[in-house]
């Protein structure tokens, strides 16, 4: 199997390479989680997806529709073949799951070529009976040892400890940051309100978007006058219509660091802003970590609403149509 790596390809030659790679894949080391790879007719990667792994206790039926969920990420994309781990401490809460998947990809005529379970320490197949490659005590790996963990890091990839830790990439800040913040949007929402000549909101985040992306720290007010200007509507759509499929790692960036810097409830439109743009570059798990700091101040979100059945319904990125430009 093969998984893209920037400009080259790399091979997975068996579990342990798949174990070993799925962090950087994901962003972090999954903990209670079902990972599915899914791979084209040459055993390319076509999608990393994480989810977290159902509850011991459901229904038959309910597992199966958890495995037709999973299923769904075949929309759109060229996929013969997929890959299934399952990360967990107990392989009894695993094996119902991974088996419901199994047979909601073979409806969809996906091959799954293996389906893992991993508690930290071993992986056992759960498709596999096989004594000498798959013993019943489960094979050892260790991460930290792994070739390709040492090949990852030195490329400059990243996988955090954990979801935690994930989240809090993108949480808002604390301590004395947080003052700053809340002092400088105080200052902003003052300001504008006593604006009654009116102003272009759109013009104001663009200028502070082209000096972020040349390297430029912008201050706690900015980021603040950003936050707040794309409250309006028309301003979020504005940016939202400018995120494609080229650009979204620069806005992946600018919105990361503006909600890293934004306190709630002024949050939620450059949250939903970075969702889109994550999910548009392949994060899902980085839209999701974005799409709840909207629901923690905004249930009800539309833009929010939107993203989240785009995620849940496993649409590909590439299915995505910017709106025309102009007349």
């Amino acid at each position: 199997m093969r998984t893209p790596t920037g400009t080259d390809r790399l091979t997975l030659r068996g579990p342990e390479d798949v174990l070993a790679k799925i962090p950087f894949l994901v962003g972090f080391h999954p903990e209670d989680s079902l990972v599915t790879l899914t791979f084209d007719e040459d055993r390319e990667l076509t999608l990393t997806a994480r989810a977290d792994l159902p509850e011991p206790d459901l229904t038959p039926q309910e597992l199966r529709a958890a495995g037709d969920r999973l299923a769904c990420l075949v929309f759109g994309r060229e996929v013969r073949y997929c890959l299934l781990v399952a990360y967990t401490a107990s392989r009894a809460r695993a094996t119902p799951a991974l088996r419901a998947a199994v047979a909601a990809f073979a409806d969809v005529d996906v091959t799954v070529l293996d389906a893992i379970v991993a508690d930290g320490t071993r992986w056992w197949s759960d498709v596999c009976a096989d004594p000498v490659c798959c013993p019943p005590e489960g094979k050892p790996y260790d991460l930290a040892s792994h070739p390709l963990t040492a090949r990852s890091i030195y490329r400059g990839e990243v996988a955090l400890a954990g979801q935690e830790e994930f989240r809090r990439t993108v949480a808002p800040p604390s301590g004395a940051a947080r003052v700053a913040a809340e002092q400088a949007l105080a200052r902003v929402v003052s300001a504008r309100a006593a604006d009654l000549g009116g102003h272009d909101g759109a013009g104001l985040v663009a200028r502070l978007f082209a000096r972020a992306g040349g390297g430029e720290r912008l201050t706690d007010e900015e980021m603040a006058r950003i936050a707040v200007e794309v409250c309006d509507v028309a301003v979020r759509d504005e940016f939202w219509s400018q995120i494609t499929r080229e650009s979204a790692d620069r806005h992946v960036e600018f919105w990361s660091e503006v909600v890293r810097r934004t306190v709630p409830p002024h949050d939620v439109a450059a949250a939903a802003l970075l969702a889109f743009a994550a999910w548009l570059q392949g994060q899902g798990a980085l839209a999701r970590c974005a799409l709840e700091r909207v629901h923690a101040c905004d249930p009800d979100y539309s833009m929010a609403r939107l993203i989240e059945q785009v995620l849940r319904c496993g649409i590909p990125p590439e299915a995505w149509e910017p709106p025309p430009v102009g007349p």
